[in-house]
């Protein structure tokens, strides 16, 4: 960094989660976690990715070798994922630094 008031990108850190999984069909969304922390303040958010899968084929944030379709969804998976990061980025170089608050404004946009 050149200077003291400028501040590093990235200030974020991502990761799918399996959320709301069902009790009668075990079958949960995945999403995409951002975790923000910025001046000791910490904020996460979820974007969902229209993705689902049964619970028993979700092993801590990592689709099981054992799952059918593992790879086409791996791949739209990643896909989400990296365009995502790309407007993440982008915001982030446009604004300074980013919050739940601004990302939800961008999304709205």
């Amino acid at each position: 960094m050149s200077s003291a008031t400028e501040l590093p990108l990235k200030m974020y850190r991502t990761k799918y989660v399996l959320k709301n999984p069902s009790k009668k069909t075990g079958i949960g969304k995945i999403a995409i976690e951002i975790y923000f922390s910025r001046d000791g303040k910490r904020e996460r958010m979820y974007l969902p990715t229209g993705e689902e899968i049964p619970e028993k084929f979700w092993l801590n944030g990592v689709i099981s070798k054992s799952y059918p379709q593992k790879g086409s969804l791996f791949r739209r998976l990643e896909e989400k994922l990296f365009e995502l990061k790309q407007k993440l980025y982008q915001w982030e170089k446009e604004l300074g630094f980013l919050t739940v608050d601004l990302i939800k404004t961008k999304l709205a946009e």
